[in-house]
């Protein structure tokens, strides 16, 4: 024994597996199913607001700690 292992680098046989997948896309029933939603009538305001949103909503909280920390600093050094 020679301390390396040999493995079995054959590829195995996928073919039976193309007609597993293919087979549902010829069932009637998926065929006639609705598609995907159409997500072109999102407006621009509505994009608009998510990025305002997301760009705000952190600003005021940075904001809010911030001055929350400069209360606490103020408390601790100018205890009389």
């Amino acid at each position: 024994m020679t301390g390396i292992l040999h493995y079995d680098r054959r590829i195995p046989d996928l073919s039976h597996l193309h007609h597993q997948v293919s087979e549902p896309l010829l069932d009637p029933d998926v065929a006639d199913s609705e598609s995907l939603p159409d997500y072109s009538d999102v407006a621009g305001a509505d994009v608009a607001a998510v990025i305002a949103f997301v760009t705000v909503v952190p600003v005021v909280a940075i904001v809010v700690m911030i001055e929350i920390l400069k209360y606490h600093l103020e408390l601790i050094l100018f205890k009389n």
